[in-house]
Parts: structure tokens; sequence; C-alpha cells
């Protein structure tokens, strides 16, 4: 959820931390790299890495 990532982050909660993280995830979205598990929902949104995230993920790791 992309308040939990704010609080991990972050250390806490704030507005302009959250629209960031909601941002990227939208824009993680977009590009077919996450998928929203519970769209209908507006609060609590959980999110997945899809098989091309796995793929980016394992790629970015490897290459460190």
């Amino acid at each position: 959820m992309p308040s939990e990532l704010v609080r991990i982050g972050y250390g806490k909660i704030s507005n302009t931390y959250f629209n960031i993280v909601s941002r990227a995830l939208k824009e993680l979205e977009e590009m077919e790299l996450v998928k929203v598990l519970n769209s209908k929902e507006k609060i609590g949104r959980l999110y997945k890495l899809t098989e091309k995230g796995k793929d980016v993920y394992i790629g970015i790791f490897n290459n460190h």
C-alpha cells in the first residue's frame, strides 16, 4: 500500500510523500510493471509485481 511505502521510505506519513508514492505506483501500473489487486478500492490498494515487473526487478539487482 502507498501508505506503508511512505512510512518505510520517509519514516512518517505526509500528504506530499503520499502523492509522490501514489503517482509512482500509477506510472508503474501504466508501464505494466505492477498490478492493482483490488482496483475498486480507493483506500488500501494492494499492488503486485507483474512478470514484466519481476524481470525488471531481477535485471536491476543482478547488475549491482
